[in-house]
């Protein structure tokens, strides 16, 4: 085992001081490598949306039309007119009678009475078909299968380094404080420290441990590891420097204690989620004003309240389902006016001709490089997520490294420091200590090579396993205590009770439960085609906003 092994403690190669050279040395590895990695998924990505447009495109007398055009028609052709409920005839909007000789129907009047008059209860459910539970099941199966596989088909292309079989979760006691103080994480570490049997804290058996922690406890620990030093004669250690010297100078005189930092034990490694989720908002922040609002409105947020829930990403799974909206729909409108020019000139449409030529030579609209350039970074969250999923260390790296230009362009000096460390401390690692970490970014508890997560939202799933188990009203340690060291048993006793009713445990079904985006992407493509943001891509324009502001 790694960790009993002194010569990969990280002392033997961890320096007490980072010097500058040395961070623009780990932050130049294998960028090339990953740039085209990047480089790579952005052209299959772009493939695959042309070649959906391509096909989408139906000859008319008036050239080509496809079903958004038929959408905004239809929704045209509602706002301005009118059908007569008797003789069917349409009139415009503004028609208050009906010209139609032998109807004469007043239309202002059925218009107002339909707006008004609720339907009897048996028109209501005249077009209403019972079917049994079980079509019901079939039909829901039918609908999963076909999203998950589209969601498997995603990420299939990417490599899984899942070990086999998937490792076993172990729950230990929690620790009773909140990890987000100096005072409270030097417990944090230092009880971790006694439990993992680290030889400092009196244990035999480990040197060193790896510690994953989300963005705040990362950014103090950093602190703590090169700032708390540990008297060797007391065995204890002191935060800040300061009171390490005091305390030689009160204690041992006439001796020169060795000065070594007490937690250079930890191997500290950032969430995967967490860090995902800070991606996530960050992109909706920079591009709330621009279109991210609109995309919010039409997918029903309206009020103050419900957009300012959207901007703050409180939900990580709703935001999920906004960047897949915003990449798909975004891409398709940006391809679709290259495709048709290549239809004109009966020529097909490819992926290294869109960006090689029309992108790079020929495209002046502002709007329409500014949201090439976003889905760039869109795909950079996805690359980082298809890296969990698949536990895929080049992938995430690649996410990692092409998206790390809006931490940097924007306010986010936690996630700087976390991105810059990050990448410092993975240039110092052994190669076989660097091979077994990226072993084990991310974690398949169910076996499914499709369903990895980073080890801190493993954690939150434990947690929340653990909540429901508690009754109802504010729990103490004790509750705690209780429920974590009976959490297997509690486990595998409600599976067992659901397995014998014959019940799916509504968890499974959550964790499993399919997406489509489909009809929200056409909804938002409508969008962007009514407002003519994306359209003209040849012809130079001010850059405005999707709601038609002028943005600086």
């Amino acid at each position: 085992m790694l960790q009993t092994k002194i010569a990969l403690h990280p002392q033997q190669y961890m320096p007490k001081s980072v010097l500058l050279a040395d961070l623009e040395t780990a932050l130049n590895m294998k960028v090339q490598e990953r740039k085209e990695l990047s480089c790579k998924e952005l052209y299959r990505y772009f493939a695959a949306r042309i070649t959906k447009i391509w096909h989408e495109q139906l000859a008319t007398e008036s050239g080509w039309k496809d079903k958004i055009d038929v959408m905004l028609a239809q929704q045209e052709q509602t706002k301005n007119t009118k059908v007569c409920p008797k003789c069917k005839k349409l009139f415009k909007s503004s028609k208050r009678i009906c010209d139609n000789i032998g109807c004469k129907e007043k239309l202002h009047v059925i218009v107002h009475e339909e707006q008004h008059t609720s339907k009897p209860k048996n028109e209501m459910q005249s077009g209403y078909v019972k079917i049994s539970c079980q079509q019901q099941l079939e039909q829901l199966s039918t609908i999963s299968t076909a999203v998950m596989t589209e969601e498997i088909r995603k990420h299939q292309h990417i490599p899984h380094f899942h070990p086999k079989p998937p490792p076993m979760l172990v729950v230990a006691d929690p620790i009773m404080c909140n990890p987000n103080s100096f005072e409270t994480l030097l417990n944090v570490l230092r009880t971790i420290g006694s439990r993992c049997g680290i030889k400092r804290y009196g244990g035999v058996y480990r040197e060193w441990v790896t510690v994953y922690m989300d963005g705040l406890p990362y950014y103090i620990v950093i602190n703590l590891i090169s700032n708390t030093l540990y008297c060797t004669i007391c065995d204890c250690g002191f935060f800040p420097p300061e009171t390490f010297t005091k305390h030689c100078c009160d204690k041992h005189p006439d001796q020169h204690p060795q000065q070594i930092q007490e937690f250079d034990w930890v191997v500290l490694r950032i969430g995967p989620g967490h860090y995902e989720m800070n991606m996530k908002k960050s992109f909706v922040e920079l591009n709330w004003e621009v279109f991210f609002d609109e995309l919010a409105k039409c997918m029903g947020f309206k009020s103050p309240t419900a957009l300012k829930y959207a901007k703050g990403c409180h939900d990580n799974h709703k935001t999920w389902d906004f960047l897949n909206i915003a990449r798909d729909s975004i891409a398709d409108e940006l391809v679709r006016p290259y495709v048709l020019k290549c239809m004109a000139s009966h020529k097909v449409p490819t992926v290294e001709d869109y960006i090689g030529t029309y992108i790079c030579q020929e495209v002046k609209n502002p709007n329409y490089q500014y949201m090439f350039e976003q889905i760039t970074y869109l795909q950079a969250i996805f690359n980082y997520r298809g890296g969990i999923r698949r536990n895929n260390a080049d992938f995430m790296l690649c996410g990692k490294q092409e998206f790390s230009h809006i931490f940097f362009a924007r306010n986010h000096p936690k996630y700087q420091l976390i991105d810059v460390m990050d990448s410092y401390y993975r240039s110092l690692y052994p190669e076989i200590v660097k091979n077994q970490l990226e072993l084990a970014e991310s974690v398949s508890t169910s076996g499914d090579t499709y369903a990895g997560e980073g080890a801190d939202f493993v954690l939150e799933v434990v947690n929340k396993n653990a909540k429901s188990f508690i009754s109802r009203g504010v729990p103490g340690p004790e509750d705690w205590l209780l429920v974590f060291r009976n959490h297997d048993s509690l486990c595998e006793l409600r599976s067992a009770a659901m397995k014998r009713m014959g019940m799916t445990d509504p968890r499974e079904e959550r964790k499993r439960r399919p997406r489509d985006y489909s009809r929200e992407v056409e909804s938002f493509r409508a969008v962007l085609r009514d407002k003519q943001y994306l359209t003209n891509p040849e012809q130079s324009r001010d850059f405005v906003s999707l709601s038609g502001k002028k943005t600086a």
